[in-house]
């Protein structure tokens, strides 16, 4: 990616993902320890509870225990029953899921039991039958007291659970948060990293784009190529003219031997969706990026795209139609009937236009862009000779194509 805005904000995306995943785990965090405090107050006043309990059993054993001044005990009975009664209730209000909720009402009943079984006890102490109530502590407020901290101890257990539950969904929240910004971020980095253009890409330039509105890259024509020859601009006479190596005999017949190669399979062509495959072939003698076969466009004669290689679709959709008297190669070597060649310069590769002149007049004209390095006019004749096979597989399709004779 190279557009600096498109860059600029995929780096704010990738500090706002991080900036609301951190916001989303301290946000998460804070309940993580409201959780664990919630928990541990649970935990501390059911302990506490158990053991009130505990006492409360101890001190209604010292009622008939020898040797044991009663008075004190009754009144230390009395109080933890109280605190006993007390603590269950809160802990009931504390208790989040149903189940510690239920064990704890069953708690509740026990504690409930526990008093009236102490006051039953009081009353049998007072009338000194201290036999009968020995029956009543151990035989009744015993069970009571083992069946409430049996209660606690399993609220406690399912609250335990239900709390490390809950912290582990809070914790994978987190782990959500963090690996969606991580993906985020992930993505920002993939598209600002520099990647290997695409072919399309690479054809689908805005200089490519000019070119092929243009007409093939054979825009206006410069000096010494109106008149269809295959001269080039004569430099100024303060430069020497550079001197250009001729092209090895072994080279020159292997691209001879490809154009005849060519002229023979357009010569057996019996159906049109041969012709593709041919213009390929035609490119790759040529040298061309890419070739256009273009065609006059019924009675206005207008120049449109027929066939084409190199080029995606769409492209060649954009290119339009050419004027049979605009002033570039592709439309001269449709007036003139003679093959047209342009160097290459600033604006664009080289290329040549070839005619497709039968014995009825101008039935097209062959367009190649050469590769960059290429030369039109060691290319010029390779592509007159394929377009003149070419020409006799296609027929003028507009009095245009004779009105310029």
């Amino acid at each position: 990616m190279k557009n600096k805005v498109l860059r600029a904000l995929m780096v704010v995306v990738a500090v706002a993902a991080f900036g609301a995943a951190g916001y989303a785990t301290w946000v998460l965090e804070q309940r993580v320890a409201d959780e664990r405090s919630t928990a541990d107050t649970f935990e501390r006043q059911a302990r506490q509870l158990a053991l009130g309990l505990t006492d409360l059993r101890a001190a209604l054993q010292a009622f008939v225990a020898e040797g044991q001044n009663t008075t004190p005990w009754l009144k230390t009975a009395g109080d933890l029953h109280a605190a006993a009664t007390t603590q269950t209730a809160a802990l009931r209000g504390i208790a989040r899921t149903p189940d510690a909720q239920g064990v704890i009402e069953g708690a509740m009943e026990s504690v409930a039991a526990l008093g009236k079984t102490d006051q039953r006890a009081r009353e049998f102490l007072e009338s000194a039958q201290r036999l009968t109530v020995s029956d009543i502590v151990f035989g009744e407020a015993a069970p009571l007291t083992a069946r409430a901290i049996d209660a606690i101890d399993v609220a406690r257990g399912h609250e335990s659970v239900a709390s490390a539950t809950t912290l582990e969904h809070l914790r994978v929240q987190q782990v959500y948060a963090l690996g969606g910004a991580a993906l985020v971020a992930f993505i920002a980095l993939l598209c600002l990293l520099p990647l290997p253009a695409r072919l399309d890409d690479a054809i689908d330039t805005p200089a490519r784009d000019s070119a092929a509105e243009a007409g093939l890259g054979i825009g206006h024509i410069p000096a010494g190529h109106g008149d269809g020859g295959h001269r080039k601009p004569e430099p100024p006479a303060s430069e020497e003219r550079p001197s250009k190596p001729w092209p090895s005999a072994s080279a020159a017949l292997t691209a001879l031997s490809g154009t005849a190669d060519i002229c023979t399979a357009l010569a057996k062509v019996q159906e049109p969706r041969e012709l593709p495959a041919l213009l390929e072939r035609a490119a790759a003698v040529l040298n061309a990026a890419g070739i256009v076969v273009w065609m006059p466009d019924g009675l206005a004669g207008a120049l449109k795209p027929a066939l084409a290689h190199g080029y995606p679709p769409h492209l060649v959709t954009r290119m339009g139609t050419i004027p049979v008297d605009a002033d570039n190669a592709t439309a001269a070597a449709f007036r003139t009937k003679s093959v047209q060649s342009m160097p290459a310069d600033a604006q664009g590769n080289a290329a040549v236009a070839a005619p497709l002149v039968t014995a009825d007049g101008c039935s097209g004209v062959l367009a190649a862009e050469l590769k960059a390095g290429g030369d039109a006019t060691s290319a010029a004749s390779a592509a007159a000779i394929i377009a003149a096979q070419l020409a006799t597989l296609i027929s003028p399709t507009a009095p245009a194509a004779k009105g310029h004779e």
